[in-house]
């Protein structure tokens, strides 16, 4: 049986330090150390597990100032062992604005990657806040994907009931399930591989 890993953690030191202040507080509550590992390490982790994983980067640049995981790094790695890490999710600041959007526009269309990951309580935004509609309008335009950590169930479905319904995200679980089905292709993992 194959296992994929459709949002997974690079582990590495760049990694942790995007977390900022957030290290300590997510090791307590996962009870366990949160520290780097080597790429090497990280690898030989995926490897015993059998897992390919979608590799995850992380933006909190102008919420807790510190230096991004960026699409750049998640985007070498994936690149650098392609039988193990088959994706990856870019990451974008809302609060960036325009520059946002040009991040967005090059992990797509230069980097390949499947969509993005948003993390609104570590990036202290709502999803249903209309000043960040462009950003979720483009990410729709160029027919990316969208995930969205950090809500409770209740929470998340009131804030993206509206968008949902009305806004830049319609049709989103629909569009999420087409690209993971397209990513996870055979024929995509060929071309990519």
């Amino acid at each position: 049986m194959r296992i994929i890993d459709l949002h997974c953690y690079p582990g590495t030191q760049e990694w942790i330090s995007a977390q900022g202040p957030y290290v300590d507080a997510l090791a307590k509550y996962w009870n366990r150390t949160w520290a780097p590992k080597t790429e090497e390490d990280v690898l030989k982790e995926f490897a015993g597990a059998g897992v390919e994983a979608l590799l995850v980067a992380l933006d909190l640049e102008t919420t807790v100032a510190t230096a991004p995981c960026t699409n750049e790094y998640v985007h070498a790695m994936w690149k650098r062992h392609p039988k193990r890490i088959i994706q990856a999710w870019g990451s974008v600041e809302p609060a960036k604005g325009e520059i946002a959007i040009v991040q967005a526009r090059k992990a797509v269309k230069e980097l390949g990657f499947i969509g993005f990951h948003f993390h609104p309580i570590m990036q202290h935004f709502a999803v249903n806040d209309t000043r960040y509609y462009p950003l979720f309008e483009e990410i729709n335009a160029m027919g990316a994907a969208g995930t969205n950590l950090g809500e409770t169930t209740k929470e998340a479905l009131r804030l993206l009931g509206p968008l949902i319904r009305e806004g830049p995200a319609g049709g989103e679980a629909d569009a999420l399930q087409a690209k993971i089905k397209e990513v996870l292709s055979d024929e995509k993992l060929k071309a990519d591989g």
